[in-house]
C-alpha cells in the first residue's frame, strides 16, 4: 500500500471513530436518562468533549504514522546511497585491478605512462593532471603523461618545487587551509586545489603525480569529492610507482644483457639475434640490408704507447662518434675488442658504401684526448657487404663483410671495401 492510499485509510478511520463517538453517546443519554431540556446541555458537551478526544488521538496517530515514514524515507535513501557508493566502489577495484593487469603486461615505461593516462581519464573525468618521472640524473622532473580536457600547463621541475617530494608525503593545496602552494603549480590568481603525491617503490621516489580539480575552481562539492578520492589516487599513485620501478629495472637489466658496457654500442648476442629477425623482414618484403664491419688501425700500438685505459678511451669515443652518425634505423654494435659492426636496414649495397665513407672520414678527424694528451691520427680500415647481394643467409653476408674488411687492411688500411665473390677466405 502506497502513502496515498494509507492517508486516505486514516482519513476514514477517523471519520469512523467520530461517528462511532456519537452514536455511542447518543444512545447512552437515550437509554440510561430521561432528556429534560436541562440535562441536554450537559450531554452536547459531553458529545462534543469526547468528539475532540477522538479527533485528537486520530490526530496523534497521523503525527506518529507521518514521522514514522519520513524515517522510513530517509532510510530507504540512505540505503540507496549506501549501494550506489558500494557499486562505484565495485567498479574502483574492477578498474584498479585491470589497470594493474594491464601495467604487468608493458614492455616500456612508455607503455605504462600510456596505460595511466586511459586510468586517470576514466577515474579523474572532471580533473586534469600530470605524471613526472625523474631523469636519469635524478635532479629535473620531466611530465612523461598528461590528461584532462584542457590538459594543465607542464614544464620540466626540479624536486624543491613541490613540496610534496620534499616532505615525501601528499600535499593539498585548497587556498582555504593555509596550505602552501608549490611552485609548480601555474599562476597566483588560481583558485583551483591541486594535489601532489610522491610516487614511492621500494623506499626509492621515482616520480610525482599531480593532479588538478578543473575547470570553475574549487566548491564544497568538488573539495567533498576530492577528499574522498585521495585514497584512490593514492592507489594509483602506488601501483604507478610500482610498476615503473618494475620496467626501469627490467630495462636495466636487458641493457646490460644486450650493452657493451664500454662503449654503450650493442653487443655481439643482440646483433646475432637482430640480424635473424632482419633477414626474415627482408625475406618477406623483398628488401635488401647492407652490414659495414670495421676496425681501428694499429690498435695494438694504442695499447702499447698510451696503456690500456687510454685504449678504453679511444673504444668509448669511437663508440660515440657511431651513435652520432649513423640513422635512427640502423644499428651499431661492438663485435668484439676493436672491431665493430653497422646494420643498415633496408639499404642498397651503394649507399652503404657511401656511409661507411662519410663515417671513415669523421672518424679521421677526431681528436681524443687521454689525461690532456693527444692519442694521435684515429684510421679505420671497412669491409662493406649486403644481403641477399652476397649471400642468402647472414653467415653467409657476415662473412662476406669480414673477407672485405681484411682486404682494405690488406691494401693498406684506412679505407673502404666492398665485398667481391673473389674475396671469400675459407
Amino acid at each position: 500500500m502506497d502513502r496515498k492510499n494509507i492517508n486516505y485509510f486514516i482519513y476514514l478511520f477517523s471519520v469512523a471513530i467520530s461517528i462511532a463517538t456519537l452514536m455511542f453517546f447518543y444512545e447512552l443519554t437515550r437509554t440510561t436518562f430521561f432528556p429534560t431540556i436541562k440535562t441536554w446541555n450537559s450531554h452536547i458537551l459531553t458529545i462534543i468533549f469526547s468528539t475532540g478526544i477522538a479527533v485528537a488521538a486520530v490526530w496523534l496517530v497521523i503525527k506518529e504514522y507521518e514521522k514514522n515514514n519520513r524515517q522510513l524515507f530517509e532510510d530507504i535513501n540512505e540505503q540507496q546511497q549506501l549501494r550506489k557508493e558500494l557499486h562505484s566502489t565495485l567498479e574502483n577495484i574492477e578498474s584498479l585491478r585491470n589497470m594493474g593487469e594491464l601495467l604487468q603486461s608493458c614492455i616500456k615505461p612508455e607503455e605504462a605512462y600510456d596505460v595511466f593516462k586511459q586510468t586517470a581519464s576514466l577515474f579523474m573525468p572532471r580533473d586534469s593532471g600530470a605524471l613526472y618521472a625523474f631523469s636519469s640524473s635524478r635532479n629535473i622532473l620531466e611530465p612523461v603523461s598528461v590528461w584532462g580536457n584542457p590538459p594543465p600547463e607542464v614544464s620540466i621541475i626540479t624536486p624543491d618545487d613541490c613540496w610534496a617530494l620534499r616532505r615525501g608525503k601528499n600535499h593539498l593545496f585548497d587556498g582555504k587551509n593555509g596550505n602552501v602552494r608549490c611552485s609548480h603549480i601555474g599562476l597566483p590568481h588560481d583558485s583551483s586545489m591541486h594535489l601532489c603525491l610522491p610516487m614511492m617503490a621500494l623506499g626509492e621516489t621515482i616520480g610525482m603525480l599531480y593532479v588538478k580539480l578543473d575547470p570553475s575552481g574549487y566548491s564544497e562539492e568538488n573539495y567533498s569529492a576530492l577528499k574522498t578520492n585521495q585514497s584512490l589516487i593514492t592507489s594509483i599513485s602506488e601501483q604507478m610507482g610500482l610498476a615503473i620501478s618494475n620496467l626501469k629495472l627490467k630495462e636495466t637489466l636487458r641493457n646490460l644483457s644486450i650493452r657493451d658496457p664500454l662503449t654503450g654500442l650493442f653487443n655481439r648476442r643482440f646483433m646475432e639475434e637482430f640480424l635473424e629477425r632482419e633477414q626474415i623482414r627482408a625475406e618477406r618484403n623483398m628488401q635488401s640490408f647492407g652490414i659495414i664491419m670495421f676496425d681501428i688501425d694499429h690498435f695494438k700500438n694504442f695499447n702499447d704507447t698510451f696503456g690500456h685505459d687510454a685504449g678504453d678511451t679511444l673504444l668509448r669515443e669511437l663508440g660515440v662518434c657511431l651513435m652520432n652518425n649513423i640513422r635512427g634505423s640502423d644499428v651499431g654494435c661492438r663485435y668484439g675488442g676493436e672491431e665493430f659492426t653497422i646494420i643498415m636496414p633496408d639499404t642498397d649495397l651503394d649507399t652503404v658504401r657511401k656511409r661507411a665513407e662519410l663515417l671513415r672520414e669523421r672518424v679521421s678527424h677526431m681528436n681524443v684526448q687521454y689525461e690532456g694528451q693527444s692519442l694521435g691520427h684515429v684510421t679505420l680500415s671497412l669491409g662493406v657487404a649486403g644481403f641477399p647481394h652476397h649471400g642468402p643467409k647472414i653467415q653467409a653476408v657476415l662473412k662476406a663483410a669480414d673477407a672485405a674488411l681484411y682486404k682494405a687492411k690488406s691494401e693498406g688500411r684506412d679505407r673502404v671495401c666492398v665485398f667481391e665473390v673473389e674475396n671469400i677466405v675459407d
